[in-house]
């Protein structure tokens, strides 16, 4: 490397509890760890705090009055203004920071897209992380033709690399066309050592009162409706019956919380054995503590949550939806479910066959999904679009 850059990390600022948004503080640190300086530029709603509190300890954050795409009542259609005029407030700022490379981090198609249109006017090379691709028609969301057709416009029109996971390529390529700048990097987790996992798995159990003999099944998320907790509690609570003394955890907060109390009310469930807790600035202790981790969501980008229980030494169930999405994720590292089925179940029950999935599931975040690579991923990608800029 020729030098040590000055990164600008803009959020979209969705918020501070999902993969999407932390995975900014893990860039940050590998970045700073080849020597480069990271900044966050981030909204000043309360809901950012938390992240820029993370964030803090890697680099400097600046807040800035932005308002999120979902903070709109029309959603994405708000921006179609950008098309004629530039928020020249935005430009002005990014300007004044002065990076020497602005690294845009969207969640999905449709947010942020007055920040893309801003990126063509403040003269400084930046590169688009897009986390989720389905289109607004594919999630059958309101007036999908229109929003469609305003996220592609501005998509299109941006001249820079628009970067996404590899098991998103193709999706994103359909969306926009063959032609764009388009390029693979997927997420990564940090892999502890034995020393530190065994600590952290201490200080796991010591916190939530769970003896090392006890199993412990595990699930993080948000309680919202793609994370699927309505899935999560019915594929737990029968594996708790298979497993005497078993404890069920769920770490995360949302929207679906009354649900969630109301299924735990409706089915009389010892809430001492199954168990929510909400949203945690560290999950790791978590899982650590893990004997088997849950990830019953169906569609995601990469999702940092299962990246990590497999680094954290974790047997992991998955979806067969998600797992013909993440080829790798296959029947050779993790428990694959379909839908209404007990077909896991089997090989959780089996010890041998969980000690096995686990260490493979460990091996593949060590040799693909490593911090360290995808840091040295984005690092390569930066200093090529800065010599295409020259």
């Amino acid at each position: 490397m020729s030098k040590a850059l000055k990164i600008l990390f803009v959020s979209t600022s969705s918020g501070s509890q999902g993969g999407g948004e932390l995975c900014l503080v893990y860039q940050g640190r590998a970045l700073a760890k080849l020597g480069h300086q990271v900044t966050l530029w981030t909204s000043t709603h309360s809901r950012m705090d938390p992240l820029c509190e993370q964030f803090s300890e890697v680099g400097e954050v600046i807040r800035y009055d932005y308002t999120n795409t979902y903070d709109y009542k029309f959603r994405s259609l708000q921006h179609f203004t950008s098309i004629f005029k530039k928020d020249q407030g935005i430009i002005e700022n990014w300007k004044k920071i002065a990076p020497d490379f602005i690294h845009l981090n969207k969640q999905n198609l449709e947010d942020g897209l007055d920040l893309v249109a801003a990126l063509e006017y403040v003269d400084i090379p930046s590169i688009v992380f897009l986390h989720i691709t389905q289109s607004a028609s594919y999630l059958k969301a309101q007036y999908p033709g229109a929003r469609d057709w305003v996220a592609r416009y501005f998509l299109n029109r941006y001249a820079g690399p628009i970067v996404t996971t590899t098991n998103r390529l193709d999706q994103l390529c359909d969306f926009l066309g063959r032609n764009h700048h388009i390029y693979g990097i997927d997420n990564g987790a940090t892999v502890p050592d034995a020393d530190t996992y065994a600590q952290v798995r201490q200080e796991g159990r010591s916190r939530l009162q769970v003896d090392e003999d006890t199993f412990l099944i595990v699930g993080i998320g948000r309680l919202e409706t793609q994370k699927r907790p309505d899935r999560f509690r019915d594929m737990a609570y029968k594996l708790q019956k298979q497993i005497p003394g078993s404890v069920v955890l769920w770490v995360g907060a949302g929207r679906l919380e009354d649900e969630w109390q109301a299924w735990v009310k409706e089915n009389d469930i010892d809430e001492s054995r199954f168990r929510r807790i909400g949203w945690q600035t560290n999950v790791f202790p978590y899982l650590a503590a893990s004997d088997l981790y849950l990830h019953p969501a169906e569609f995601e980008g990469m999702p940092f949550s299962l990246l990590e229980a497999m680094a954290w030494n974790n047997p992991c169930v998955i979806m067969d939806s998600l797992s013909r999405e993440l080829h790798y994720f296959n029947k050779d590292v993790a428990m694959i479910a379909s839908d209404g089925s007990d077909d896991w179940m089997s090989k959780a029950l089996d010890p041998g066959s969980r000690d096995q999935l686990s260490k493979k599931a460990r091996s593949l975040i060590e040799q693909k999904f490593s911090i360290e690579r995808m840091a040295q991923d984005y690092q390569a990608l930066y200093l090529e679009t800065l010599a295409a800029d020259q």
